[in-house]
């Protein structure tokens, strides 16, 4: 999983716990030719693993839908299938943490608690808007 901070990765692990098979990775906020290297050695690397998956979860803003994108293309080259993860409900996934994941009803529709966020996400794009998006990608113009 790629985010673009730190602090992102630590908060997706806080709200998921720890995921056997995961990588995480932060790229700082930017996306140089270092970063784009170590980003294809590791898809090199994950390439073979069957099932393996690049999940960006970037920001939901202009800059983390380009890092998203850009997560895509080299997902594609390498022949690793990619998801985007985004942080409904706030603007990274710090702000998910902060807000208090976990806090509503379990049984009110959207409610997060006892669910992962790459769960929440797969969840909704099985009952798609009538755009054929999920509720929270369909506002955003993705899938």
């Amino acid at each position: 999983m790629i985010t673009e901070a730190p602090i992102d990765a630590l908060s997706i692990a806080a709200i998921e716990g720890v995921l056997p098979g995961t990588v995480d990775v932060a790229t700082g906020g930017g996306m140089g030719p270092g970063t784009i290297a170590a980003v294809e050695a590791m898809l090199t690397t994950i390439a073979i693993v069957p099932n393996a998956v690049l999940l960006s979860a970037t920001d939901a803003n202009a800059a983390g839908e380009r890092y998203a994108v850009r997560h895509a293309e080299l997902a594609v080259v390498a022949g690793v299938r990619f998801e985007r993860l985004r942080p409904m409900g706030g603007t990274d996934w710090n702000d998910i943490l902060r807000l208090g994941r976990g806090t509503c009803n379990p049984t009110s529709p959207g409610c997060w608690a006892g669910y992962s966020a790459w769960d929440v996400h797969r969840r909704a794009w099985q009952t798609p808007s009538p755009a054929g998006r999920c509720s929270g990608c369909a506002a955003r113009g993705s899938h």
